[in-house]
């Protein structure tokens, strides 16, 4: 059995793994994390985005839409924190 692992654990600035994946535009491991739990809603302190805003700021109309129906909520600009 393996040990448990903390899916959103991040770096000093907040950025998770979920992050640095929709960051970087990987697409098949932003898919990992969500079926795994990861949380969209924190956010890198040090870049001032949540995975989903940096989808948006990349272009990566693929992980916005991923993130989109994993989490419809993630749209209401409300939410996001600035």
């Amino acid at each position: 059995r393996s040990p448990s692992i903390d899916i959103n654990v991040h770096k000093s600035d907040n950025a998770t793994a979920l992050f640095l994946a929709a960051q970087e535009g990987h697409k098949e491991i932003v898919d990992i994390l969500l079926t795994h739990g990861a949380d969209q809603t924190i956010c890198c302190t040090e870049r001032h985005a949540s995975p989903f805003i940096k989808a948006i700021h990349n272009r990566d109309k693929n992980i916005v839409e991923k993130l989109i129906k994993t989490n419809p909520e993630i749209v209401n600009l409300e939410s996001i924190p600035y």
